[in-house]
């Protein structure tokens, strides 16, 4: 991409051209660290999470936000934009993980995700939401957010996930270094 985004302790994401390494002079601000931001595929739009308890979702053209801060009821630690950039994800350290619908904001679909932290993070095609706390990962369906059933578990922190390219396997690393296959 042509752009950066980078998320401050000081409560500001600011958007660089990667060209210039100039600030382009779009800027998102929160009450407390940001621990968290996403570019949308197309480059549209950008979020950020924060431990302020809100995500907040910014038209990069236009400057202005999409709709209210999308509330959670602990710092959000993860966001990411879906494959299709229609949606976006979040989760926090209430153990909660949300899927809001940049057309129906209002409406986010709700996963308990487990203790602790929840990062996020979407399949290629869009269709799984995952989610990692503490020692476990999560399958979620993106429609109306129900488990596929599936809980992955690690012996100590899950650091690192992801899911492979037709969504068959998911390959996860712990903090002691162990690497994961899930078929």
């Amino acid at each position: 991409g042509t752009r950066i985004l980078s998320a401050s302790r000081d409560g500001t994401a600011i958007l660089w051209d990667a060209q210039t390494g100039d600030p382009t002079g779009i800027e998102l601000v929160h009450k407390d660290y940001v621990d968290a931001s996403a570019i949308s595929p197309d480059g549209r739009l950008i979020a950020t999470g924060s431990r302020d308890h809100t995500a907040m979702v910014l038209n990069v053209q236009t400057g202005e936000p999409i709709g209210p801060p999308l509330q959670h009821n602990g710092g959000v630690v993860s966001i990411a934009f879906a494959p299709d950039g229609n949606s976006v994800a979040t989760g926090s350290r209430d153990g909660i993980a949300r899927i809001w619908h940049l057309d129906q904001l209002d409406i986010p679909v709700t996963m308990p995700a487990g203790l602790g932290r929840v990062f996020v993070k979407y399949s290629p095609d869009g269709k799984i939401l995952l989610t990692a706390n503490e020692k476990q990962i999560r399958l979620w369906d993106t429609v109306d957010g129900k488990s596929l059933g599936t809980v992955l578990e690690h012996n100590s922190e899950v650091t690192r996930f992801s899911i492979t390219s037709d969504s068959a396997s998911v390959i996860s690393c712990n903090e002691a270094g162990k690497i994961r296959t899930w078929l």
